[in-house]
């Protein structure tokens, strides 16, 4: 057998058969001259061959010590040779022969990708474990065994999204090998190490652990280079920017194609979902089954938006790119029995997405569940904010929030912090909605279901429900995502989204955050569309039956929106007296009521009516400044805008051109009464003021900007 240590650099002089033959003539000539061994063997010529021959041929050295022990029976001979081995096992270790081990000359069993790397200095490996060299005070080498199976590091990668580096851990166990992949920094941490690989089975204990870690790094320096450049990913999900999708199964290109060789590797810390893709034969047959019947298994304006969603979801990170990281939430609401999850359940089998709907849980819990991946829909079903408690309704609508944006959660760990990208697409479910809360209803996209409907078409439901569950649907989520293979590959993309964007132009005075999230949707129906051209299936609808579609969610998202403010402007009007006269004017000439915001939010969180932070009602603000406000939908045209004005900064500008259909004021009472005499004070020439109104209003004063 090899020497456990015979590394070291080529010297002529050091050839195994001149060592030998040097020394054997020392020991002989001490031998015959017992007088002049001390002298001869004392020599550094001497103890240097002597420790080489350690490098180069460990039994020929441990024979040739004894032999010499004999002749020197001395503690001081020993410690001299020690002293020398020293030097020359740090000489050795500086340099690389060309004839260091590799694991493919140790091992018997290996697997082929590890056989090119080597051992590191001082450490051998076999079938039998992990061993390591040890040389006393008195010259003594000696080999350890530090584990009782092969371990080695055999492979060296790098987070695509952090950087972080991890190790790839090999050891040989149950007659096969076995994997690890662990943190670098806890792989080179000796508690965390054997806390983590102890567990998964990794010959690794309270008493080698320190020096597990010490053989992991010089196994990891003496071969690096070696480790073919990797990347890692722990998500499932798309890579936009490399067009990769990620599965459990492996990683697929763009058109389809399952990479067998890529440098981008799943790596999970902890896998919370399992979506893989089968391939099934008989896809496109089931496909052309099930995808038509979709549009009946509620009414169309239901349907359609629920399944464009779920479309447009399936390629949502690409979707997040066209727009700083926006992707709408689906909200699903209506009595019970109007098939809300039936429906989203059917949507989640065809997609190919393993999830089920779930309960609203802990914040740490949400955290980790939209944070799992960026492609797959995360489903929380009874949504019944009456039945939650009040600080988790605020949490769960924290995070969605932070969802539409794809925004950062950090939560504490032991030693620092760990931050979450929430990513994830979202749907919820319940008999309610957050109607109250502006924030969550202008990123959502909100359909809600009748239970009528579903009673007067009982009998064509439960036969397109029933025709659909007789389905292989497993085919037919192979059938969906080799159409998204074939939509990316074809560069569709870009043209729909476009035509959607076109198409959500023609929609007038809708905020443009709800116009993005039509966008999205209208693009999703367009995939749905071409699916069906992709199955050669008859298209039962068109542009104008989609926009109807999208022009109901945006009138169930903001019927409630609308009465809201209308009631609190009608409420704010009354109590006006609480304001002076420098919060609230009236601009006769354009027929505008201008309200400061600091104002505005105070009364409204005094009574209760519109929960807003002064952070959150300026980002508002600021973020939709430049669109011209938002609308409610129908016939009314009463609209909210929101501008800066003067120094007193953000205000709400409220148009009255049809404020008597908002309050239930007559327009003549915001203008000057002329039955009443003026008011005394002149006000400077550049502003105008508003008389005293009726007596119901009480002499409210109002001041036109400037």
């Amino acid at each position: 057998m090899r020497s456990p240590i015979a590394f070291g650099y080529e010297r002529e002089d050091m050839d195994k058969e001149a060592l030998l033959e040097r020394l054997s003539t020392t020991l002989s000539n001490a031998e015959q001259n017992k007088e002049q061994a001390i002298q001869l063997l004392f020599r550094a010529e001497f103890l240097e061959a002597l420790a080489w021959l350690q490098i180069v041929s460990y039994p020929d050295f441990v024979a040739l010590k004894k032999q010499a022990e004999k002749l020197i029976p001395s503690s001081e001979f020993r410690k001299a040779l020690a002293q020398k081995l020293q030097v020359i096992n740090r000489e050795a270790q500086a340099f690389t022969n060309k004839d260091i081990p590799t694991l493919g000359e140790a091992l018997e069993d290996y697997p082929q990708e590890i056989a090119h790397l080597q051992f590191p200095f001082g450490w051998w490996i076999s079938k039998d474990g992990v061993f390591r060299s040890h040389t006393d005070r008195m010259g003594n080498v000696e080999y350890v065994k530090l584990c009782s199976w092969p371990l080695i590091v055999s492979g060296v990668y790098r987070g695509y999204q952090d950087g972080e580096m991890k190790l790839e851990l090999m050891f040989h166990r149950w007659e096969d090998w076995q994997k690890i992949v662990l943190n670098r920094s806890d792989a080179l941490n000796y508690k965390k190490l054997q806390e983590i690989a102890a567990a998964k089975g990794a010959p690794i204990d309270s008493s080698n652990s320190k020096d597990v870690v010490r053989y992991l790094s010089a196994f990891e320096a003496a071969n690096d280079g070696k480790y073919p450049l990797k990347r890692t990913v722990d998500k499932i999900g798309w890579i936009p920017e490399r067009k990769l999708l990620i599965t459990s199964n492996g990683i697929y290109s763009v058109n389809g194609e399952h990479l067998n060789d890529s440098d981008i590797i799943y790596q999970p810390g902890k896998e919370l979902i399992q979506f893989s893709i089968k391939q099934c034969d008989n896809w496109q047959e089931t496909a052309k089954a099930v995808f038509p019947q979709l549009l009946n298994l509620n009414h169309f304006n239901v349907t359609l938006p629920v399944i464009g969603w779920f479309f447009a979801s399936a390629v949502a990170p690409f979707i997040r790119a066209k727009r700083d990281n926006q992707y709408p939430i689906l909200v699903c609401w209506g009595k019970s029995g109007s098939g809300k999850t039936t429906l989203i359940e059917i949507m989640l089998k065809i997609t190919g997405n393993p999830n089920e709907p779930q309960k609203i849980s802990t914040p740490y819990a949400l955290t980790v569940q939209l944070s799992s991946n960026n492609t797959l829909p995360v489903v929380f079903d009874e949504y019944k904010p009456s039945e939650m408690a009040e600080r988790t309704l605020s949490d769960f609508l924290n995070k969605l929030k932070l969802c539409y944006r794809a925004d950062s959660d950090s939560r504490g760990k032991p030693g620092g912090v760990q931050t979450y990208t929430l990513s994830c697409p979202v749907v919820f479910i319940g008999e309610d909605y957050p109607k109250d809360n502006q924030a969550i209803v202008e990123r959502s996209i909100v359909v809600q279901l009748e239970r009528n409907w579903i009673e007067q078409n009982k009998v064509m439901a439960d036969s397109v429900f029933k025709n659909v569950m007789s389905n292989d649907l497993e085919a037919a989520s192979s059938g969906f995502w080799n159409f998204i293979f074939h939509y990316l590959e074809q560069g569709f993309w870009d043209e729909d989204i476009e035509e959607a964007s076109q198409l959500a132009e023609t929609f007038e005075n809708i905020h443009f955050r709800v116009r993005w999230n039509t966008t999205v949707l209208l693009t999703g129906m367009r995939m749905y569309q071409r699916i069906l051209e992709f199955l050669n299936c008859e298209i039962a609808f068109g542009v104008e039956e989609m926009k109807r579609a999208a022009v109901y969610t945006l009138s169930a998202a903001m019927e409630d929106q609308e009465s809201m403010l209308d009631r609190i402007l009608l409420a704010f009007n009354y109590d006006h007296r609480q304001f002076s006269e420098s919060d609230i004017w009236l601009d006769q000439e354009n027929h505008l009521l201008y309200v400061t915001a600091s104002k505005f939010k105070a009364y409204v969180t005094m009574n209760n009516q519109f929960k807003c932070s002064a952070a959150q009602l300026k980002y508002e603000m600021e973020y939709c400044c430049h669109s011209g406000g938002y609308v409610g939908n129908g016939k009314r045209e009463y609209y909210v805008q929101k501008k800066i004005r003067g120094r007193n900064g953000w205000r709400y500008v409220f148009n009255t051109l049809k404020l008597e259909e908002a309050t239930g004021i007559s327009e003549e009472a915001w203008l000057p009464n002329e039955s009443e005499p003026p008011d005394e004070v002149t006000p400077p020439p550049e502003r105008r003021v508003h008389p005293e109104r009726s007596a119901r209003l009480k002499s409210l004063s109002r001041k036109t900007p400037s």
